[in-house]
């Protein structure tokens, strides 16, 4: 008897230590699951206006007369995408179309990521900063000027930057949101170069991005 009321004992005992690790590793596992990554994805499209600063000069055989700059301003239609990591981690990809005159196109595509900042007791409301990669391309028919002669009937710049983020974002709804966006280049690669001809002689055109700076106002959709 003594020695059934020992097993039995046994067999109880071993029955609450399986019950307290089912449980130890039920909570650990609900621990885990509370830890994992949240990640939604977004799309957005606006618009807004942007200001870009060229420069360039002429030269012929080696010696440059003219060097300047001009800046111009223009709207702006946008569309991005991508993905938003515990609400905090926003990467993105984007395409804008420049509204130019009827002999300009101009698009750009940028990379970006953004960081995006709580403030307490406003969880609507996630001002960010980011950092952009963008590729600019400026294609421009080049204009019929009695006396010239260009080499080319058009001309492509294409140019790389980096460009600062800052903005913020008011939730809607749970699933919809505006945003507000500035972004400023920082640094610019790539140049073009154009030949005409004028007079008899030969002269070159070498033009660039310097800067530019845009803003912008987007609708988003959080899935």
């Amino acid at each position: 008897m003594k020695k059934s009321l020992l097993l039995a004992g046994l067999f109880l005992g071993s029955l609450a230590m399986a019950s307290e690790n089912s449980s130890a590793m039920t909570d650990g596992a609900t621990s885990m699951a509370d830890e994992q990554t949240s990640t939604s994805v977004y799309i957005a499209v606006g618009g807004g206006k942007g200001k870009e600063t060229m420069k360039g000069s002429v030269s012929t055989y080696g010696y440059e007369f003219y060097n300047g700059s001009f800046s111009d301003d223009g709207t702006l239609f946008s569309i991005n995408g991508g993905v938003l990591i515990d609400n905090t981690h926003r990467v993105n990809l984007e395409y804008s179309r420049y509204n130019t005159d009827s002999d300009v196109s101009m698009y750009s595509i940028g990379l970006a990521y953004d960081y995006r900042i709580d403030i307490q007791n406003l969880p609507t409301f996630k001002p960010f900063i980011g950092v952009s990669y963008m590729y600019i391309t400026i294609k421009e028919d080049l204009p019929n000027v009695p006396g010239i002669v260009w080499d080319t009937a058009s001309a492509t710049l294409n140019t790389s930057a980096i460009a600062a983020r800052v903005g913020a974002d008011f939730d809607i709804t749970k699933n919809f949101y505006v945003s507000v966006l500035f972004d400023i280049s920082l640094y610019t690669s790539g140049s073009t170069t154009v030949g005409m001809t004028y007079q008899g002689y030969h002269y070159e055109e070498e033009d660039e991005l310097d800067k530019f700076s845009r803003g912008q106002l987007l609708l988003g959709y959080r899935f």
